[in-house]
């Protein structure tokens, strides 16, 4: 079942994801007012950090923590649409269920599904358009499921121009971003990570610091004074 809130940033989709007529897990997809048709818009396919309230579902954790992680407010302005799965409180491995090739697939789909269904055509289409493009991105725990998601391929993966990473590198990965790198160099990587030190966020800095010894051509890399939770609705609105 679809929930559709609409607002002034736009019309938000919250629905279940099926994969083998079973149920995955939850995303939404956000349209927001200015983009008009979704088959003519990037689609920027968004894994999110943690939640420090402990949210058990994406429209909670969207309102929690003073609405620092509802970027749809820094999107409102923008052409795309705004795939989110639910990755739960802890984010991290709790994409796990989504990041399979089929399943990876699967959410894509059935948000551009949901998003033309239920938006400008109303009615169910036969045969799912793709988007103009895809983008991934991932904030904080959100990066071991962006890193996953970079280096499966779907459907979709001849769409994917740019990879935003955002203050999200947590797992000694900056080697194998590298790698991505040199392996994809039609794609650009977008690197921000927070300079300030003595604390847990100095690990995404040290692996930009490693990257920036020898940094990729298609590689954007900056270690930046944004702090940590400033990261997405800095960031995305630029990267669009």
């Amino acid at each position: 079942m679809v929930k559709t809130v609409k607002n002034a940033n736009g019309t938000t989709f919250f629905f279940p994801v099926q994969h083998h007529k079973h149920t995955i897990g939850n995303a939404m997809a956000f349209v927001s007012n200015g983009t008009g048709h979704v088959e003519h818009a990037p689609m920027v396919l968004y894994f999110h950090g943690m939640s420090w309230a402990h949210a058990h579902s994406l429209e909670t954790y969207l309102s929690s923590d003073q609405g620092y992680w509802d970027i749809r407010t820094a999107l409102r302005t923008e052409k795309l649409l705004l795939v989110v799965p639910w990755g739960g409180p802890n984010s991290q491995q709790g994409f796990a269920p989504f990041l399979g090739a089929a399943a990876l697939t699967e959410l894509m789909q059935t948000a551009m599904r949901v998003a033309i269904a239920n938006g400008h055509t109303k009615k169910e289409v036969e045969h799912v358009p793709s988007p103009s493009s895809l983008v991934l991105a991932g904030h904080s725990g959100g990066g071991w499921a962006l890193q996953k998601a970079a280096n499966t391929k779907t459907r979709y993966s001849n769409l994917l121009t740019d990879v935003w990473a955002l203050d999200c590198m947590y797992w000694h990965e900056g080697k194998e971003w590298v790698k991505w790198c040199n392996n994809n160099t039609k794609q650009t990587l977008h690197v921000r990570a927070f300079s300030k030190q003595g604390h847990e966020h100095l690990k995404p800095k040290v692996q930009a610091d490693d990257m920036l010894k020898a940094p990729p051509k298609n590689a954007d890399i900056q270690i930046v004074n944004v702090k940590h939770v400033d990261m997405p609705k800095t960031y995305a609105p630029e990267f669009v």
